[in-house]
């Protein structure tokens, strides 16, 4: 099944649409547009992926200091949340059961595991996109490439695969972005996305990408 229904990416891409259905809402609050940003929010809140939840609160935190407006809104949203989290029906799976540690100690473990295979080399230049670990991926043998093979954390993985200069272009291309929006669900999402790429590898998604994509055109007036 890949990564299409994981959690913690279906997570991050409700949010994303949740983010963009509240710009539209603070432009202007129709009927549609709430049912639109409701929708996106309960399905977060099923997703159980605590990632998404906590770049929720800091896509929220961002809000809040910047837009003083948004200020009771952000509240009522993050009390919302809250409550929703507590009433959120329990089925009898792992994943459903948020006080689970398991996964914390693994994204932990896998951590520790990509910093203790830096090297100076490493470091300067990397070792390659989705190279440090390929040989954990076989198939008959033959080593099979794989994001599998990455660690937990985006920007750990990209020191590991381009070295510093490669981190250094990625924060600065962020960055610039960041600065020269003034895109609320362009800000926003970029928050969301950087605070959820240090627990789980969805920088890097294709489907987030796409639609990190078309939000920067939009922003940009290249699409109609």
């Amino acid at each position: 099944m890949s990564t299409l229904l994981d959690p913690s990416f279906t997570g991050i891409i409700v949010l994303i649409g949740f983010l963009i259905s509240l710009q539209y809402f603070v432009k202007k609050r129709s009927t549609p547009i709430v049912l639109i940003a409701i929708a996106h929010f309960a399905a977060l809140l099923l997703t159980y992926s605590r990632a998404s939840f906590i770049a929720l609160g800091a896509a929220l935190i961002f809000l809040a200091l910047q837009y003083n407006r948004l200020r009771k809104g952000v509240l009522f949203i993050f009390c919302l949340g809250v409550i929703g989290i507590f009433f959120l029906p329990r089925p009898a799976s792992e994943g459903a059961r948020l006080e689970r540690l398991a996964s914390v100690r693994a994204r932990a473990v896998n951590t520790v595991n990509a910093l203790q295979q830096l090297s100076p080399i490493t470091l300067l230049i990397g070792n390659g996109w989705y190279l440090t670990n390929a040989d954990r991926q076989t198939n008959n043998t033959i080593t099979v490439i794989s994001h599998s093979s990455s660690p937990d954390n985006s920007f750990l993985h990209v020191l590991q695969s381009a070295g510093i200069g490669g981190l250094i272009a990625l924060v600065v291309l962020g960055y610039a972005l960041f600065q020269s929006s003034r895109s609320l669900s362009l800000r926003t999402s970029l928050v969301a996305i950087t605070v959820a790429s240090f627990m789980n590898q969805v920088l890097f998604y294709p489907w987030i990408l796409l639609i990190l994509s078309q939000i920067i055109a939009q922003d940009e007036g290249l699409t109609t």
